[in-house]
């Protein structure tokens, strides 16, 4: 049995109880506000855009503009598109100067960045051993991965053979294989964010497959609210609920994503320091951040890390996050000083 499904953020965002209205006027009622929800497919997920605005909205081009930059971030960011960005780079000879979009490159150095904050929990360079897990474009696994072959993939991981040239040109020591999407869903709906309030629109939730970001609050003292979910593969319901504006948060568990083979289950969260699928008692670790990248991103090191360590180094570096993990009598839950702001009892 193989199981390839996402933790997602659940939006409690009832449209219908945005609209409003003003009696005002001579006891004529008027709409206070224009709810707009867009969506569609992007990057093997779905995009969601929930906008408030007291003028009218033009969807239509609004959706090109928002499917057009997350086209070309998919261009440049992509493992499953051949003629990527990434796939020409993970082609390019070693030890030879590679020129990168802004945007790469933004990402590439926030990668690397956690990389060095986390100890190499967070690696870019751990595709092959992704895709050797059948987790990557390469497909599904029939089998469990060899000793051999591991050790070969884990030879070529190391973010340490990533090194710039300049402040646009990589080069790669080693026959390095990047993989961004532990942080290119999260940079996108930072981008989309930016594509909002640029367009004039400050108001809004966007979601890419349960990365999110919150704007202005929906009505005066009248935040987003968002929930994790419960860890449950029969049933989806709230954990926990919180408030959210001017933020960002990303979700990273094992409890969806993840294949069996013979009765033990592998989890999608690979560890890039031993090239194995981690097997600790954290299920889900939630992060907030004003950047969704990089609570995208660190999210994922948490996860890898454990509850212990995890948990250590969230609060060290004074981050909102929230854990829940497996225990003899079901699932507990912990929450950083940081995160205990957002939460609604």
């Amino acid at each position: 049995m193989i199981k390839y499904l996402q933790p997602v953020m659940l939006t409690l965002l009832i449209v219908l109880n945005i609209a409003g209205c003003d009696v005002s006027n001579g006891g004529k009622s008027k709409p206070i506000s224009t709810v707009v929800h867009l969506s569609g497919p992007t990057m093997g997920t779905w995009y969601n855009v929930k906008i408030i605005s007291p003028a009218a909205i033009d969807s239509g081009t609004l959706t090109l503009k928002i499917e057009a930059l997350l086209s070309d971030i998919n261009k440049l960011m992509s493992t499953y598109d051949p003629d990527s960005e990434l796939s020409r780079f993970n082609r390019a000879p070693l030890n030879t100067p590679f020129l990168l979009s802004v945007d790469t490159v933004t990402v590439i150095k926030l990668a690397l960045e956690l990389s060095e904050k986390t100890a190499g929990a967070f690696d870019i360079t751990i595709g092959p051993v992704v895709n050797l897990w059948g987790f990557g474009p390469n497909g599904r696994l029939e089998s469990k991965p060899g000793k051999e072959a591991l050790k070969a993939a884990l030879a070529t991981v190391g973010y340490q053979s990533l090194v710039w040239q300049s402040d646009n040109q990589l080069i790669k020591t080693k026959q390095v294989y990047l993989d961004l999407s532990a942080i290119a869903k999260g940079y996108a709906v930072d981008k989309v964010a930016a594509l909002l309030e640029a367009s004039g629109y400050p108001k809004y939730l966007v979601d890419i497959g349960g990365e999110l970001k919150a704007g202005e609050p929906k009505a005066q003292g009248d935040d987003w609210t968002v929930a994790v979910e419960q860890p449950s593969l029969h049933k989806r319901s709230i954990q926990k609920a919180f408030s959210l504006r001017h933020m960002g948060v990303a979700t990273s568990g094992d409890y969806r994503n993840f294949y069996e083979i013979d009765g033990q289950r592998y989890s999608h969260t690979i560890d890039p320091r031993t090239g194995s699928p981690v097997t600790h008692s954290l299920a889900s670790v939630s992060v907030l951040h004003t950047s969704v990248a990089y609570a995208d991103a660190l999210a994922t090191s948490l996860m890898v890390l454990g509850i212990d360590k995890g948990f250590a180094l969230a609060q060290s570096m004074e981050i909102a996050a929230y854990f829940i993990y497996k225990s003899d009598k079901g699932f507990n839950v912990k929450a950083t000083d940081v995160f205990l702001n957002y939460i609604q009892e």
